[in-house]
């Protein structure tokens, strides 16, 4: 019987994220209010140039094709744990958020402002998820193309989210303000 790499044990949390999404997805509220096309085209392009430097095995990186650490098995190992628990936290986030969740930034038909689950600590807990599982995935592949992966995502995320915001404080003023102040950006606050 052929046994898992740890490279592939580490795509699985990855392909679990993305089931879920799929599945998740075919249920939402109706949109209210929906960002401009044009609006998503310098986040998005972070995002997949990030996420391409990530997963790509095949691209032509010169010198991002070096290794910023040796082959340790507790290292990856530790990359893999990492990846699962960023998974989990955006899978929890996604099933909390239920049909408020859009793939882009909007406002739904009876949105409601979420506080509970990972919300009530952080308010954007999926792409906190999505950066842990990153940084796990980084240390699996252990190549400089997954470190300079990091801060694309990193980038997109909190490009997307402060629109996202803009969003919520027109839909729930001084709610939203409240919220902001109790709670983490992308970390929980202490």
């Amino acid at each position: 019987m052929h046994q898992l790499t740890l490279w592939q044990a580490n795509l699985c949390a990855w392909y679990a994220f993305l089931i879920v999404w799929g599945v998740a997805a075919l249920k939402h509220k109706a949109d209210k209010t929906v960002e401009p096309v044009g609006n998503r085209l310098l986040y998005g392009t972070y995002l997949v140039c990030g996420f391409l430097l990530l997963f790509s095995r095949s691209l032509p990186l010169g010198p991002l094709r070096q290794r910023f650490a040796p082959h340790l098995t507790w290292l990856e190992l530790a990359g893999v744990a990492l990846t699962y628990v960023g998974a989990a936290i955006a899978i929890w986030a996604r099933f909390i958020l239920a049909d408020n969740w859009s793939g882009r930034i909007t406002v739904k038909v009876g949105h409601q402002l979420i506080r509970t689950g990972p919300y009530a600590y952080v308010r954007h807990p999926i792409y906190t998820g999505i950066l842990l599982s990153g940084i796990g995935t980084a240390l699996v592949v252990g190549q400089w193309r997954a470190v300079a992966a990091i801060p694309l995502i990193a980038i997109a995320f909190t490009m997307k989210a402060k629109r996202e915001e803009a969003y919520m404080t027109a839909e729930f003023g001084e709610g939203y303000a409240q919220y902001r102040q109790s709670t983490g950006f992308l970390l929980p606050r202490l």
